[in-house]
Parts: structure tokens; sequence; C-alpha cells
């Protein structure tokens, strides 16, 4: 099936894959795929009437326009950029969608009797786009070079810092042995973050060692293709997402009432729920002063926010911002208003955090005199870093892989804020999600799922390998 063009559409604006530029110095020549097990048991549609293998596979999200970008994983930024990663690149091990770690670089791992040692034997057949083998110095290297997006201020080296590896050490060309700063008797999920995929520098060109590689991008679309031919298109759309099931788009990711309401109409599409990979907290810079909230129940957030929401997970999971203890992040600094203002501020492109907002100013606001301020994305920035308000609604991630990581995010837009135990300048509010519009057919068998709702997608040949 050729891949439809969107056409005319509604309000669509393209905008930039930025993360795609790097892959693209590797986009030149035949594509290849490695012999990456990338199936773990977690299709996205298990099985359907029929199906139709032939490429491309076309797929279409929204952009995250988030304005304080505390989102995991952290680096690469947005989602569409995420997605280019995990088709393109692979890290030592995967979560699969149960959290259990399954096969990356690494076919198999075992740790020593103190739990602070962990051996990771590398694949056989592991191979960088260009043919090259990939060796544990590739991975250790890779490791050494990664960058967040401002520098690190737990101290004590980047590794050490936010993802808890003290030291790497090669034992040849296929084992890596390495040392944490705190003894794990599971393997670290860490080691699945995006941002320690191996990739190497052949003559200015990165390349990685992932089932698909980038074969052409341009504002706002990326194209992907493998050794045995399977193709792929991802195009970001910053309109009306509608038109792209209108033009036959095979997967459509969105938490989008209106979308998600057009598809359930449709009857060659299924809508598939992702998993619960957001929340919404409250940020306050005075953790202390408890004026204006109330409970959870009462606020009932999840029949407001339209979008699919549940109440924030409680009893055996507490916030993951409770356990960063150890992460030797930066103290609080002062803040640049004393005096707050009885302002609750949101990012007021963000439906779901106005609505938040709106609620907690009406249900326990009335008595402090507070108002519910939607901001551009520029002036909630300034907002937050000043932290002259009496509280601010951000996005953050439910289950990070790097919570050190995220947690060094957030104070790099609120340098203020205190995150040592019992200070309560988080709460908690709702966790919302995402769901996949799908035409079945068309992606059973070859769409897979990891813990955090990401896709990876599996490189089958046309007509599954006949």
């Amino acid at each position: 099936m050729a891949e439809r063009p969107f056409g005319p559409l509604r309000t669509t604006l393209p905008v930039a894959l930025p993360l795609v530029a790097a892959w693209l110095l590797g986009a030149c020549g035949q594509p290849r795929a490695s012999s990456l097990p990338v199936a773990t048991g977690c299709p996205l549609v298990a099985s359907a009437d029929s199906s139709d293998p032939a490429w491309p596979l076309t797929i279409a999200m929204g952009p995250d326009l988030y304005p304080v970008v505390v989102s995991e994983p952290g680096f690469p930024g947005t989602r569409p950029q995420r997605f280019t990663t995990h088709q393109v690149g692979e890290t030592l091990i995967r979560l699969d969608c149960r959290g259990d770690a399954v096969a990356g670089l690494a076919s198999r791992w075992s740790v020593d009797s103190s739990g602070y040692f962990w051996t990771f034997a590398l694949r056989p057949d592991a191979r960088f786009a260009d043919g090259t083998s990939v060796t544990v110095a590739d991975v250790s290297r890779s490791f050494a070079e990664v960058r967040t997006p401002r520098p690190w201020t737990g101290g004590g080296g980047m590794l050490v810092g936010w993802a808890g590896i003290r030291r790497a050490t090669l034992r040849g060309d296929t084992a890596l042995v390495l040392e944490f700063t705190e003894a794990r008797r599971t393997v670290p999920p860490v080691l699945a973050h995006p941002a320690l995929v191996t990739i190497k520098q052949t003559s200015g060109e990165a390349v990685g060692s992932g089932p698909f590689r980038v074969t052409a991008a341009s504002e706002g679309r990326v194209r992907l293709a493998a050794e045995n031919g399977a193709t792929m298109s991802l195009t970001v759309v910053t309109g009306d997402l509608r038109d792209a099931l209108d033009a036959g788009v095979d997967v459509v990711v969105t938490r989008d009432p209106r979308t998600l309401g057009y598809a359930a109409g449709l009857e060659e599409y299924a809508t598939i729920p992702l998993s619960w990979v957001d929340q919404y907290a409250l940020v306050r810079p005075d953790g202390s002063d408890r004026s204006a909230t109330v409970s959870l129940d009462a606020l009932r957030l999840q029949e407001i926010v339209r979008v699919s929401a549940r109440s924030p997970v409680t009893g055996e999971r507490t916030p993951w911002w409770h356990h960063v203890g150890h992460c030797r992040l930066a103290g609080p600094g002062p803040r640049a208003v004393v005096e707050p203002r009885s302002r609750l501020v949101y990012h007021a492109a963000d439906a779901v955090a106005r609505s938040v907002a709106e609620r907690l100013v009406a249900v326990g606001g009335t008595e402090r005199h507070l108002i519910a301020a939607g901001m551009a994305a520029d002036q909630f920035r300034a907002a937050i870093r000043a932290g002259g308000d009496w509280g601010y609604v951000v996005r953050l991630p439910t289950l990070p892989l790097a919570p050190c990581l995220v947690a060094d995010q957030i104070l790099a837009y609120a340098p203020w804020l205190d995150l040592s135990p019992g200070a309560m300048a988080l709460t908690a509010l709702i966790e919302v999600r995402s769901h996949a519009v799908v035409r079945p057919p068309r992606v059973v068998g070859r769409v897979e799922l990891d813990w955090q709702g990401a896709m990876v997608i599996v490189p089958i040949p046309d007509g599954g390998g006949r």
C-alpha cells in the first residue's frame, strides 16, 4: 500500500524534529537492520481478522510542546524524537510492557553477591548501521559522552550523578562490568534510558545499531527503513489529528478527546489505551502553607479533564520524588519574590493543566482569593523560575527511569524548589495517558510496546517473511 499524504489539513503546521539531524548524518547508503529480537510479547495489537503486511507503516502524533520539558526520558526531548531514537538505536537492556528487562544490546547479564557489580554480555550479532560490530568499548564511550540538557549539578561525574554508575570496566570486546553506587538486586531500569543509546561517530556521521535507519527528513516528517525492505514514516501534526485519520494513517497517538471521539465512529480503526506515563502535580514555593488545598477525592479531577485519567496510585507506590535524597541535587535557592501573588499558574496551551488549576481554585481557593492564571510558554517559564506565585500546575513523568535526572530538570526551571523529604513542595494530582488509534490489520505483529508505552516497530518483511 502506498503512503498517502494528508492532503489539505484543517490547521496542520509542520514542526521540526531536531533529533533527526544527528541520525541523518548516517542515513546515506543501503539501510541495514540488526537481528535484534524486537518482539517482547507486548504487541500493540495481538490479533486481527486479517493482516496487511505491506509497507510503509504510517504513524502520526502531535508534538510535545510543554514549556517545562520535564519529561521521561529527559532527553532526547520530545516524544516524536524519542520514538525515532527507539527505532534507530539500542540500549543495553529494554523494559517490556510489564517492566521486565529484555535483551537489547546485551543478550545476558549477571550480578555478583554484593549487588554492586553487574556484568553485561553483548549480542554476538550486534552491528552498527555501517556494518561494523558493536563492542563494549563503544558502549562505554557512549556512556561517557552523554550530555544532559544542562550541566549536572549533583557532583561526582555525569553517570555517578543521575544513572548511579560509578565506573565501567571492559572485559574483552563483548563483556562490560558496571559498578553501581548502590547495591541492586534487579537489573537497574536506568540502563533502558534512551540517553544511554549506543552510537558511534564515523567520519562525522552518527550511526546506531537499531533495526531502522533514517533515510529522509523534513520539517515535521521523518522516514525510516530497514535492510529487509520494511519502511515507515512519522509525521508530527500540530493541528487537527482527525485529518491523519481521514488520510488513512495506520497509527495515530493522541489523548485529544476530539480525535478519539472521531475515531470511535470509524469502523476501520480501533482505539488502544497506552501506559499511564504522565501526571500533573501541584508545585508550591511554600510547601508548609496548606491553605487552599483539598483532598483529591473532593477535587474529582478525573471527571473534568476530558482525557483518560485516574487518581494517583497510592499504597505501596509513593511518588518518585520522595526517593531522590541520594541524588546529590543542588539545594533550594532563594526565590525572586518573597511575598507570593495569589495565582495558581499553568501553561495556557495545556487543556488538562487548565482544568486542574481551575478546579483547584474553585474548590479550595476561595478564601485564599486565588485565581487561575494561564500563561504562554515563555511567561510560564519565567514565572516558575521566579517562584513568586502561590503555586504551579506542571506535568511530570509518572514512573521515570532516571528520577535523579528528572529532579535535576525540575530544579533547572524552579531552582527554589525544596525536594528534601517532608518538604511537601510537590503534590501528585492526577495521572493521564494517551491512546493509539490503529488500523488492526496494518499493525498486527509489527508494533510492540515498552514499559512506558513507547512503540517499537518490528521490521518484518513484506508478506510476513514469505
